[in-house]
C-alpha cells in the first residue's frame, strides 16, 4: 500500500529530526516515490537533496547513494530515469576520497561508469578493480569482460544494456 505523500513526508522530516541523518531514509524514500511511479519524483528527490547538502561537495555524495539505491528498480539506471552521471560520477569521486580502501566503493563506480557508457572513466577505474572484482557489485567475471572489452574500444557505441 502506497502512503499519502503528505504523510510519508512528515514521517520522514520527524525520522530525520529525530535520528541522525541515515541513508537509509533517504533509499526508502527514493523507493516510495518509484512505486508512485510519478516520472521524475525519485530524480527530483535526489537533485534537491543534494542541492540541500551542497552541490560539489557532501550533496553529490548523497545524490549518488540515493541515485544508487533507486538502481534496484532499473537494470540501467541511465536508460529509464534522468539521473545525471555526471553528478554521480562526482559523488562517488568524494565518496572515494572518503573511504579510500573501499573495494565496494571502486567496484561500484566502475560498474556505473560501464552502464553509462563512460569510457573514459570506466577505463582507471576498471583498472583499479580488474584483478580483484567484487562479485557483489559485477555478479559474475562475464560481466568484467564486457566491462573489460567496452572500456577497450575505441569507437563511440551506445552504452550497455
Amino acid at each position: 500500500e502506497v502512503w499519502c505523500h503528505a504523510s510519508f513526508f512528515r514521517l520522514f522530516d520527524d525520522a530525520f529530526a529525530r535520528y541522525p541523518p541515515s541513508y537509509t531514509f533517504y533509499c526508502h524514500t527514493a523507493r516510495y516515490l518509484w512505486e508512485l511511479e510519478k516520472a521524475g519524483a525519485c530524480e527530483q528527490f535526489a537533485e534537491a537533496e543534494r542541492q540541500k547538502f551542497g552541490a560539489g561537495g557532501e550533496g553529490d555524495a548523497l545524490y549518488t547513494r540515493i541515485a544508487w539505491s533507486m538502481s534496484v528498480n532499473c537494470h540501467n539506471r541511465f536508460s529509464c530515469s534522468s539521473i545525471s552521471w555526471e553528478t554521480m560520477a562526482a559523488g562517488f569521486t568524494r565518496l572515494i576520497a572518503e573511504y579510500p580502501d573501499s573495494r565496494w566503493l571502486k567496484n561500484a563506480y566502475a560498474w556505473f561508469a560501464f552502464k553509462a557508457g563512460d569510457r573514459m572513466r570506466l577505463r582507471p577505474a576498471l583498472a583499479a578493480v580488474v584483478d580483484n572484482p567484487d562479485m557483489g557489485i559485477w555478479v559474475n567475471l562475464e560481466n568484467v569482460g564486457f566491462a573489460t572489452k567496452f572500456a577497450e574500444e575505441s569507437a563511440p557505441t551506445a552504452p550497455p544494456p
